[in-house]
């Protein structure tokens, strides 16, 4: 067991919740400069030649874009924590899948980097961890679920996603089929934070 001690290597001695958000914060300051740097470094692009765009992306874009991923997946875990905390399941369900979305784009500039004799290079993953991360996040996705739409996984379409003239009167048998996690997320998404 990891001694509570050890969790305190950023923050200081302070409380999980401030703790929570002491990253959020840094991530936040620390997003709004990655952003800027990725829009220089796309203009940039634009004003180099092919195969040199290809190596500055894989050179420095890749690792801007990581970074603006990661702080954007972190944040939105940070959201889902405070949205759980005040027991807002289906709000805190959709920032986690937010959270998947921002690491998987992770996963994508890795892989735009990848070709010619580097191609499959970030297969290994320990590098980044952000396979382990996405792993970590879909098992957190589906445990929130568990907390709210359970035990049919068919509450919040009922509640939030099926038509008001249906809700009372419709066979149980003819919507028993439940969205998946990724369908699901998406349409509370719009719904709920209205994008």
């Amino acid at each position: 067991m990891i001694p509570l001690s050890n969790l305190y290597w950023a923050t200081g001695e302070i409380p999980f919740e401030e703790q929570v958000l002491w990253f959020e914060k840094k991530c936040d300051e620390g997003l709004k400069g990655w952003e800027e740097l990725l829009q220089k470094c796309r203009s940039l692009e634009l004003q180099l030649g092919e195969e040199d765009q290809q190596r500055f992306y894989d050179q420095f874009t890749l690792h801007v874009e990581l970074h603006v991923s990661g702080c954007k997946g972190f944040i939105t875990l940070c959201n889902a924590y405070s949205h759980f905390r005040k027991q807002e399941f289906p709000q805190a369900f959709v920032r986690v899948a937010q959270s998947i979305r921002h690491y998987n784009n992770s996963i994508l500039a890795l892989k735009r980097a990848e070709h010619g004799k580097w191609e499959y290079f970030y297969r290994a993953d320990w590098l980044t961890n952000i396979k382990s991360t996405l792993y970590s996040l879909d098992a957190l996705r589906k445990f929130i679920r568990m907390q709210g739409d359970s035990p049919d996984f068919f509450l919040w379409f009922k509640e939030y996603l099926m038509p008001e003239t249906e809700k009372y009167i419709y066979l149980e048998n003819t919507h028993r089929n439940p969205l998946s996690d990724d369908e699901l997320s998406s349409r509370l998404e719009e719904l709920l934070f209205q994008i």
